[in-house]
């Protein structure tokens, strides 16, 4: 029983061995895409006097566990009443004030307008 199933496993794998042969090569080779192919050559000759930069080293930083680090975070001290809140939000206004700027020039006005002087 054993020698069937071997033989008809050897027909098998024998049988697959002539298909795959008889298969053309060019159906086993992925298709090539032309307008890929075109844009790479394009994209290479384009960055072709660029000059690829490392970014600069960091230093090291590590955080101590134990004792706070140099330059550690400290909490605020809690606020208690309406009056240190508006003290610190008038504080935040004036350091951010001039990021919030209006610095743009002012937009020509496109819209065309008719003046309507009589209404018949």
């Amino acid at each position: 029983m054993k020698t069937r199933i071997a033989i008809a496993s050897m027909t098998v794998l024998l049988g697959l061995g002539a298909l795959a042969r008889s298969i053309p090569a060019q159906e086993n080779e992925p298709e090539v895409d032309k307008f890929a192919q075109i844009a790479a050559i394009k994209a290479d000759y384009d960055r072709r006097d660029l000059i690829s930069i490392s970014p600069a080293p960091l230093a090291r930083r590590d955080l101590s566990i134990g004792t706070p680090a140099e330059g550690a975070f400290e909490p605020l001290p809690k606020m208690t009443t309406p009056e240190q809140l508006r003290e610190e939000l008038m504080r935040q206004r004036e350091l951010h004030a001039p990021y919030l700027q209006d610095l743009a020039p002012p937009l020509d006005d496109l819209r065309i307008r008719v003046p309507l002087e009589s209404f018949d």
